[in-house]
């Protein structure tokens, strides 16, 4: 059996991997794209790497109407890369194992993207009300302290229904309840400063 050009990239794949010029994620990642590009191939191209290089477009368009339906243009857009990436790294280091040695690929250090925050910051009871929610966020009414404490923030195209209708009366059931259990605390740190 002749050895065609997908397994010779994978058999290149493995011996970068095994001697650290690809880390085995990219690896796997090549190989996996090697696979799905492979039937795709004719004859001529499963036989020449030269030839699969070359036709690599025609190809792609193959593989892009094969699996459009099933991958997102941006996963197939990646595969891609992948063949034109393994195609050049074979081209530059694979057929000379003195190239292949002396081959110092760069390290891409990744770092962990920080999250932005989806909520504003809650205040605390006491905390003072003109830092809550006014320059950080444009998009938030100035919040209002309930006669309880409670820090009661809500979205500008919101704040004119605050004070009337249903959000006025909820209001008033928040702040009772924050009375109720302001005076739950107190009678519990009565309790215990009594014993």
């Amino acid at each position: 059996m002749t050895k065609n050009s997908i397994n010779t990239l994978i058999d290149f794949v493995n011996s970068a991997e095994r001697s650290r010029k690809y880390p085995p994620n990219t690896a796997n990642a090549i190989k996996n794209a090697l696979r799905l590009f492979e039937a795709e191939l004719n004859e001529e191209e499963g036989a020449s790497i030269d030839t699969f290089a070359g036709h690599l477009e025609q190809i792609y368009h193959g593989v892009f109407e094969k699996n459009k339906n099933r991958m997102s243009v941006g996963s197939l857009a990646t595969y891609k890369t992948r063949i034109n990436k393994v195609l050049a790294d074979y081209r530059n280091y694979g057929s000379d194992p003195t190239k292949f040695n002396s081959w110092s690929p760069v390290i891409k250090a990744r770092t962990l993207r920080k999250k932005a925050p989806t909520t504003p910051p809650v205040s605390s009871v006491g905390e003072d009300d003109s830092k809550v929610g006014s320059a950080s966020n444009s998009s938030l009414a100035h919040p209002r302290t309930l006669p309880s404490g409670i820090v009661v923030i809500f979205p500008k195209n919101m704040d004119a229904q605050v004070s009337f209708g249903e959000f006025g009366e909820e209001l008033r059931k928040l702040n009772e309840k924050g009375l109720r259990f302001a005076g739950e605390i107190g009678d519990g740190d009565e309790t215990e400063n009594n014993n």
